[in-house]
């Protein structure tokens, strides 16, 4: 027909190839109803965060890896069926993110996992995943860790800032746990006053499925013993019964590192330095590994 993608010469090839399967006792009906039935990316995506992620990994992981999901992988690939998702797909979905090379490896991860994942859940025949080969961009190393200086500088600001009423007495606590504990920001605020073992010098850090015992110094303890146990978190805001926000820690942070005069400097950085100091005074890899609570060194 005139303006149909379909030639005479092509009609004439399917015919051919259709008569073939019917000859070795295929029903080409069937194969076209079971492809029509085949899960999609978006079927795979749930499965992999409720059966996978959700079970595997912490809560705080598990957001990560469904906000690369639901932002990046179902959007761009969620209609594929999982069996024809090719290596030109994960290079084009990679290569999309080259502005933020970092998110952009890390997508690649997840949908990496999600297609062995595929594999054993017999949606894709095994050894096809097509992240295999994918080049990784290559990230700028974020290792950051501050000087006495700068710690001293922090310290001011945050006592300055405190003092003026423009950060609350919690977020002031939290920097300064972070500093002398080396926790991370969430670990620090989801702690509670029961998490907290004064004679034995500790934290108790919760983990998805379990916890483990996090060490504090003599400095840390003298901190929050002289601090005021309204409610049971050790970190809140201005309801003793409800744990301090992310994002109202993230603005005073923010405004601490500005007076500080460091504004490249991550709260993230005051766990860097935790662990530098520690090497400093002679704490073995395996000692600092243990006090940030890494899996390996």
């Amino acid at each position: 027909e005139h303006g149909s993608p379909w030639t005479v010469e092509r009609a004439r090839d399917r015919a051919r190839s259709l008569r073939g399967a019917i000859a070795d006792g295929q029903d080409p009906a069937d194969a076209r109803d079971l492809a029509k039935g085949a899960p999609t990316v978006s079927d795979l995506a749930k499965r992999y965060l409720t059966e996978h992620v959700g079970v595997r990994n912490k809560p705080s992981t598990a957001a990560t890896f469904k906000r690369l999901v639901d932002g990046h992988i179902v959007p761009a690939l969620g209609q594929r069926r999982v069996a024809d998702v090719t290596r030109a797909d994960a290079t084009k979905l990679h290569h999309s993110l080259r502005e933020t090379p970092r998110q952009a490896n890390q997508t690649l991860a997840v949908l990496s996992k999600m297609m062995d994942l595929a594999e054993a859940w017999g949606m894709r025949p095994d050894n096809s995943n097509p992240c295999r080969l994918v080049q990784r961009f290559k990230e700028n190393e974020r290792k950051r860790f501050l000087t006495d200086d700068e710690l001293a500088k922090v310290g001011q600001a945050v006592s300055e800032l405190e003092t003026e009423g423009k950060i609350l007495p919690g977020a002031a606590l939290a920097i300064r746990l972070a500093a002398l504990t080396g926790c991370r920001m969430g670990e620090i605020l989801a702690l509670r006053w029961a998490d907290v073992d004064f004679e034995g010098n500790a934290f108790l850090i919760h983990d998805a499925k379990t916890g483990r015992v996090h060490a504090i110094g003599a400095s840390a303890v003298a901190l929050l013993s002289a601090t005021d146990r309204s409610g049971p978190w050790v970190v809140w805001s201005t309801d003793p019964k409800k744990p301090m926000p992310v994002a109202t820690l993230s603005n005073s942070w923010d405004r601490v590192r500005t007076r500080a005069g460091l504004p490249d400097v991550r709260f993230h950085d005051l766990r860097h330095g935790f662990g530098t100091f520690a090497g400093q005074a002679g704490a073995n890899a395996f000692l600092v590994r243990d006090a940030l609570g890494h899996k390996t060194l």
